[in-house]
C-alpha cells in the first residue's frame, strides 16, 4: 500500500478547511492509498486583541461575553482534527520538517488557497520533499485571479518543480500554463469527492426544530443585512447564522457560535435554504442538493464563480436586486457535470496512488530568461544597481535620471554591439540568491553599548566591519554627502567607515563602485559591501561567490527618490535659515522605538526630532508614495543574494519584553554557509539568541503593491507640477502639525 502524505490547511478553525482535508484523506483511503496529513502549522485558537478603536472594543466585549460558547466550538474543531484526521507527528518548525519529513511515496498538496501568491509558503510548495519523491498537487487553489508582479518569478519556479499539477479553478490553470511549461489539470474540490450520504454520516444532526435558513458568510456586503431581514419577513423562517467569531454583524434570529465541523454540517443538511459567501459553504450546499444563494466577494470572485459556471449554476449568485424568495434548484444538469468531474478526479487520485512515478525532467523546465534586446527595455524592473553599465564591453550604457529622480540605463545605439551581456547579467530577470528555507537567524546586539547606541538597531554592521578592517579589508557603504545633498556608496579608503552606520532612507549613487570592488579583490583584499538587497544582487552577478567578498543587505522598505530628498533638504534649510552639513536618518536620542532624525547645521547647532514629525521621513516613505517603481513588486525579500541580511528586530515584543530595552536589537539572517563560517568569529562581540525563521516571516514578505504604482506616478506628477512647498501644504501640513503637537506633549509628560 503506497503512502500518500497530504499537505493542506487542516488545523484552521474553519469549517471548509477541516472538511476538505477529511474528504481528500477519506478518498485516498477508499482508493487503496495510505494517507497521512503532515501536521505542520497548527493554529492557535482565535482570539481578539484589545484595540483602541470602537469596533475593536466591541469585538473584545463580545469575545468575553460568548467565551463559553466559543470555547465549546473550538474544542469540537480540535476533537474532529485529532480523532477524524490521520496526522503525522507534529512539526514545530519548517527546518524540522525539512530535515525529517514524514515517509511517503507521493506528497500531495491541495485545495483551500494553498497556492495563494500573496502568501507563498515553502511548505505548501513541498520544498521540504526529497528530490527523488513524487511531488503533486490536487485541486490547489490560488484564491485570486492574477499573480502579482512581485510573486511571479518565485511562484513559477516553485510550481515548475512539481511532477503533476492539479488546480481547482480554470483561472489558476491558465495562469500556471502561461508562466511555466507545465501541463495543468482542473479537478473538483475534495468536498465533492464524498457523496451526500457519506457527508450525512459525518454530520451531527441539528437540534433546531423550527424551519430555518442557514447563513454562513465570511464576506458580508453592506446590503446583506437588509436583504436577510426582508427574507425573514417574507418567508417567516428564522435566519440562523453559524460562525466561529464572537462578533458577527449579520441580521439573524439565532446565532450559533459553538458548532464544530460536524455540527456545521448538520446545520447545513437540515436547513431549508442556505445563504453563503464561503466557497465550501456553497460547495457543501451543492453536494447535499440544498437550495442556496451564493454571495461573491469582489476581491476574490473566481473561486465561487468558476465552480458555479462549471456546474451550470450561475443563476444562484445573489445580488441586492433579488426578490426575497426561496426558489428551488433544478440540479439535473449540475449532477451530470459533477458526476463526470468527480469521476475524472477519482482517476487522477488513483493514478497518483497506484502508478505515479518521478518524471525524469519534472515535466518541464521554467525559463526565467526573458529575451530582451538590451536593458533599456526592462526599465520598469530596473533597480539601478548599475551592473549592466559595469559589464558592457563597449561602454554603451550610462545611467540617466528620469523625471522622478531615479536613474535608469540609457544605451548608446552607435556603441552597442547587441552582445546581450547586459541582459544576461541583469539580476532582475532570474533568481539570484537564497530563499528562507536555507537560512538561519538570530537576534541580538553588540556588547559594546557605545557602538550599539551609534547604530540604527543592535550594531551588527559595526561588528562585521571591524572584522574586515582587522584583516586589512575594505568596506563599501552608504554615505551622506552634504555638498551634493545625496547619498552615495563609497569605500572606507575614501571616508571614515563609521559614517556608513545608521540607515539612509534614500536611493544611493553606485557610481564607480564596481570597478573599485574589482580592484580590491584583485589586490587580495577582503571586501565588505553593505547595501540594499537589489544592490547586493547586482554585485553578486558581477563577481559571483567569492571568499574575498562579503555581502550584507538589510530588510528594505524601498528606496525613495533622490530628487524628492534634495527638495526636502532645501525646504528644511530655508525654514531653518541655515545650511545642513550632515543629516542622520536614524538616531536614538528619543529611543530605538522612535525614528530619530538629526540635522547638523553650519552654525554648529543640531536639530533633532522624530520621524513622524518630518514630512519626508515617515509620511511619504511609509505612505509608499515616492519609491522606485520596482520597489512595489520586489521579490528580494525571498531571494537574498547576500551572505547576511540584517535589520531591526521589531518582533522582539512577541518573544521577550525584558530584552526590549529600547536600545536597539538586530535581526541577523545567515543566507550562506560562508556567512555561518564568518559568524563563528563574530559571536564573541555579540549577545545572540537563535530565532525560528517562522517567527520572522515578515522579513520574507514579497512586495505586492502593483496597485500603488499608478498612485505613485500621479503623486510624483503633482509634486513636479506644484513643487515641494505646495505639495507639503496640500497633503501633509495638517498631519505634521498634529504629530509635532502630540510629540511635544509627550515630552512634557515624560519630564514630569
Amino acid at each position: 500500500m503506497r503512502k500518500i502524505a497530504i499537505v493542506t490547511k487542516h488545523s484552521a478553525y474553519n469549517y471548509g478547511a477541516m472538511l476538505q482535508a477529511y474528504a481528500l484523506q477519506s478518498t485516498i483511503e477508499k482508493l487503496g492509498g495510505a494517507p497521512i496529513i503532515v501536521d505542520f502549522g497548527k493554529q492557535k485558537r482565535p482570539g481578539v486583541k484589545m484595540q483602541k478603536s470602537f469596533s475593536g472594543l466591541v469585538k473584545k466585549i463580545y469575545s468575553i461575553r460568548y467565551k463559553k460558547e466559543l470555547t465549546e466550538g473550538y474544542k469540537r474543531f480540535e476533537q474532529f482534527r485529532d480523532k477524524s484526521l490521520y496526522l503525522s507527528n507534529a512539526y514545530k518548525s519548517y527546518a524540522e520538517l525539512k530535515n525529517n519529513p514524514p515517509e511517503a511515496d507521493v506528497y500531495v498538496v491541495g485545495s483551500d488557497q494553498v497556492w495563494n501568491p500573496l502568501r507563498i509558503s515553502e511548505t505548501n510548495f513541498l520544498r521540504f520533499v526529497p528530490d527523488d519523491k513524487v511531488k503533486a498537487s490536487y485541486a490547489a487553489s490560488m484564491g485570486i485571479s492574477n499573480i502579482p508582479e512581485g510573486s511571479k518569478r518565485l511562484f513559477a519556479e516553485y510550481v515548475s518543480d512539481f511532477d503533476f499539477i492539479s488546480v481547482r479553478e480554470e483561472d489558476a490553470k491558465n495562469l500556471i500554463e502561461a508562466s511555466t511549461e507545465q501541463e495543468c489539470r482542473v479537478d473538483v474540490d475534495p468536498v465533492f469527492l464524498l457523496s451526500e450520504d457519506e457527508w450525512r454520516e459525518v454530520s451531527v444532526s441539528s437540534q433546531i426544530k423550527k424551519p430555518y435558513i442557514l447563513c454562513y458568510c465570511i464576506y458580508r456586503p453592506q446590503w446583506l443585512n437588509n436583504w436577510l431581514k426582508k427574507l425573514h419577513n417574507a418567508t417567516g423562517k428564522d435566519i440562523v447564522v453559524v460562525t466561529t467569531n464572537a462578533y458577527r454583524n449579520l441580521y439573524h434570529n439565532r446565532i450559533v457560535r459553538n458548532a464544530g465541523p460536524k455540527e456545521m454540517l448538520g446545520l447545513l443538511i437540515n436547513a431549508d435554504f442556505v445563504v453563503s459567501s464561503s466557497f465550501h459553504g456553497v460547495a457543501l450546499s451543492i453536494v447535499n442538493n440544498k437550495p442556496f444563494y451564493a454571495i461573491i466577494n469582489p476581491d476574490a470572485p473566481s473561486r465561487i464563480e468558476n465552480m458555479l459556471t462549471r456546474f451550470h449554476l450561475e443563476n444562484r449568485i445573489l445580488s441586492p436586486n433579488h426578490l426575497p424568495v426561496l426558489d428551488e434548484i433544478d440540479y439535473s444538469k449540475a449532477k451530470i457535470a459533477i458526476e463526470q468531474y468527480v469521476k475524472d478526479s477519482y482517476n487522477y487520485i488513483e493514478f497518483l496512488i497506484k502508478s505515479a512515478e518521478k518524471k525524469s525532467n519534472n515535466g518541464a523546465s521554467y525559463n526565467n530568461s526573458i529575451k530582451y534586446k538590451n536593458v533599456e527595455e526592462i526599465t520598469s524592473k530596473c533597480t539601478g544597481c548599475t551592473v549592466c553599465e559595469y559589464v558592457c564591453p563597449t561602454n554603451a550604457i550610462s545611467f540617466i535620471s528620469d523625471a522622478y529622480g531615479f536613474k535608469y540605463p540609457k544605451v548608446d545605439g552607435e556603441k552597442c554591439v547587441n552582445c546581450g551581456k547586459c541582459v544576461r547579467t541583469c539580476h532582475t530577470l532570474e533568481r539570484s540568491g537564497n530563499s528562507k528555507e536555507n537560512c538561519e537567524a538570530y537576534y541580538g546586539w553588540c556588547k559594546n553599548d557605545r557602538v550599539r547606541n551609534l547604530s540604527s538597531s543592535g550594531g551588527f554592521f559595526s561588528v562585521i566591519a571591524e572584522y574586515v578592517l582587522e584583516r586589512k579589508g575594505l568596506i563599501f557603504g552608504a554615505y551622506f554627502d552634504a555638498k551634493t545633498k545625496k547619498v552615495m556608496h563609497v569605500s572606507s579608503d575614501d571616508v571614515d567607515w563609521k559614517l556608513f552606520r545608521r540607515s539612509k532612507y534614500v536611493e544611493s549613487d553606485m557610481e564607480n563602485v564596481f570597478p573599485a570592488i574589482k580592484q580590491a579583490i584583485d589586490e587580495g583584499r577582503l571586501v565588505l559591501f553593505c547595501g540594499t538587497p537589489c544592490q547586493c544582487a547586482g554585485i553578486r552577478k558581477a563577481f559571483g561567490k567569492n571568499d574575498s567578498l562579503i555581502l550584507c543587505d538589510f530588510l528594505c522598505h524601498g528606496v525613495p527618490s533622490e530628487k524628492f530628498f534634495k527638495e526636502f533638504l532645501l525646504h528644511k534649510e530655508k525654514c531653518l535659515n541655515d545650511t545642513i552639513t550632515n543629516y542622520e536618518f536614524r538616531t536614538k536620542t528619543f529611543g530605538w522605538n522612535q525614528h530619530g532624525l538629526a540635522a547638523t547645521l553650519s552654525s554648529g547647532r543640531k536639530q533633532e526630532t522624530v520621524g513622524r514629525c518630518e514630512s519626508y521621513f515617515i509620511a511619504t516613505m511609509l505612505d509608499d508614495l515616492f519609491l522606485r517603481e520596482c520597489c512595489y513588486t520586489c521579490d528580494k525579500a525571498m531571494y537574498h543574494a547576500s551572505d547576511f541580511t540584517i535589520g531591526d528586530f521589531w518582533g522582539i515584543v512577541n518573544i521577550s519584553k525584558t530584552e526590549h530595552d529600547n536600545k536597539g536589537i538586530s535581526i541577523i539572517i545567515e543566507n550562506t554557509d560562508f556567512a555561518k563560517k564568518i559568524m563563528e568569529s563574530l559571536e564573541k562581540e555579540m549577545v545572540l539568541y537563535p530565532v525560528a525563521i517562522d517567527d520572522i516571516g515578515y522579513a520574507f514578505r514579497v512586495k505586492n503593491k502593483e496597485r500603488m504604482i499608478k498612485k505613485r506616478n500621479s503623486e510624483f506628477d503633482e509634486f513636479n507640477s506644484i513643487g515641494y512647498s505646495e505639495y507639503l501644504k496640500k497633503h501633509y501640513r495638517g498631519r505634521m502639525t498634529r504629530n509635532k503637537l502630540i510629540f511635544s506633549v509627550q515630552k512634557i509628560l515624560k519630564r514630569k
